[in-house]
């Protein structure tokens, strides 16, 4: 049965508890690597990560944007075909 995941971004305030769920949940080990910030990547030990952006708000104060990534696991993933790089093929696989 293929699951699905519904975030309300605009609701994030980037505390990256759904990085630390996913690892849990799928049995991936910690390290390193950061899960949360301003320069994250999905990797194969990263399957979640909650980037931060700062913007500028209409008044000019500075406030920070959250935008979370994931990788979904499809069966068919309709990215790994479409990519030229083969890089969301790679990222599925753990390479």
């Amino acid at each position: 049965m293929a699951k699905g995941v519904l975030v309300d971004l605009t609701k994030c305030v980037g505390c990256g508890s759904c990085t630390v769920a996913c690892k849990l949940w799928n049995d991936i080990k910690f390290d390193s690597s950061p899960a949360v910030g301003e320069q994250v990547k999905l990797t194969d030990k990263n399957w979640t990560v909650v980037n931060f952006n700062m913007v500028q708000s209409p008044e000019g104060t500075p406030v920070f944007r959250f935008v979370k990534q994931q990788c979904l696991h499809c069966q068919d993933p309709a990215c790994a075909s479409a990519c030229f790089a083969k890089h969301c093929r790679k990222l599925r696989m753990g390479q």
